[in-house]
């Protein structure tokens, strides 16, 4: 499916019927997609990562390949760097939100995202699927929510 998007910041699908008029309906039906998956326990996301270290403010240190994975015990960082094990774990209270970079141009020309930081330093991943970071967003802010005992219902 395709939908334009208006100077107006009205959406009007390509063909068919226009199910979403305005963006933030499109993206409350996705949270509601996402949180469904979570709440049937079939929510799932693993992938390779580039992963970076900003332990300051300025200078990003390159840390290698590794693996990110979510589901409902959080996120989880793994991978070697000058052969020590890298093992970085948040739990759902811990993240109330996620930092997601579009097109993030820092580091890694163009290319798509994710903050996990921890007391002393912020650990950007690229992950090799780059559509996923959204879905991810959505996920963290559902799981936090669910753990803090607030379920909403499903917005249709």
């Amino acid at each position: 499916m395709r939908w334009e998007l208006s100077e107006t910041g009205f959406l009007s699908a390509n063909a068919g019927e226009t199910e979403f008029p305005h963006v933030p309906d499109w993206f409350e039906w996705q949270r509601g997609c996402v949180r469904d998956e979570i709440l049937s326990g079939n929510y799932f996301y693993e992938d390779e990562i580039e992963l970076y270290s900003l332990p300051g403010t300025d200078k990003y240190h390159y840390l290698g390949c590794g693996r990110l994975r979510h589901d409902e015990s959080g996120f989880l960082i793994t991978g070697h760097f000058n052969g020590a094990p890298i093992r970085i774990e948040r739990k759902p209270l811990s993240m109330h939100a996620l930092h997601v970079e579009y097109d993030y141009r820092r580091v890694l020309k163009g290319r798509d995202a994710l903050n996990i930081s921890t007391e002393n330093d912020s650990f950007y991943c690229f992950p090799e699927r780059q559509l996923m970071l959204t879905k991810l967003s959505f996920a963290a802010e559902e799981m936090y929510s669910l753990a803090r005992g607030n379920i909403r219902g499903r917005t249709e």
